[in-house]
């Protein structure tokens, strides 16, 4: 079954969406939660939130990819779930991460949404410039949070030269982002 079909379940309010949506995006989704959060449970939890958010919010979204809506809503309740469990901690529950995504922030006041909107185009903008493979580097980082060895496993190559590309993109995007009146 192909995205539509599932999306058209979630449309219908058919429950058979969930286990498809589970079969098929379950896996990716736990792991890439485990990687924020480092419990398997917890992992299995943030993806069972975001199936149920996917069922609230389907209608009225009707995602074209469903895997990376899902992704996204998995992604937001990890973050939020480790941001809930280091809130006491030193940090105040900060992710130690040069990237945050808008979307996991509650309500942000008009000015500030305006300037994370502005900040997530000129993030876009940027990446869009970069070849494939460093897209696909930077977004296993920092969207997916894998660790550099597996970043360097799954797409063999050294992790030294995974290192490498992450931190002339870190420097590229600050830079890009300098230019585009946007302080860090």
């Amino acid at each position: 079954m192909n995205d539509r079909e599932t999306v058209g379940l979630f449309l219908k309010r058919d429950e058979a969406a969930l286990q498809k949506a589970q079969a098929e995006y379950g896996a990716y989704c736990v792991r890439m939660a485990n990687n924020i959060l480092g419990d398997p449970r917890d992992a299995e939890e943030c993806f069972s939130d975001a199936l149920a958010a996917a069922w609230n919010s389907i209608p009225p979204d009707e995602p074209e990819d469903l895997g990376a809506y899902l992704a996204r809503l998995t992604r937001n309740a990890a973050v939020d779930a480790w941001r809930r469990a280091h809130a006491a901690k030193r940090g105040s529950g900060s992710m130690p991460l040069p990237l945050d995504e808008a979307a996991s922030s509650p309500s942000p006041a008009p000015e500030e949404a305006l300037y994370e909107g502005d900040l997530i185009e000129a993030i876009n903008g940027f990446l869009s410039a970069q070849p494939k493979h460093k897209r696909v580097i930077f977004t296993m980082r920092y969207f997916r949070f894998e660790s550099v060895a597996d970043i360097a496993a799954e797409l063999k190559r050294s992790p030294g030269s995974v290192s490498a590309v992450l931190r002339r993109l870190k420097t590229g995007l600050e830079r890009y982002l300098k230019e585009r009146g946007f302080e860090l």
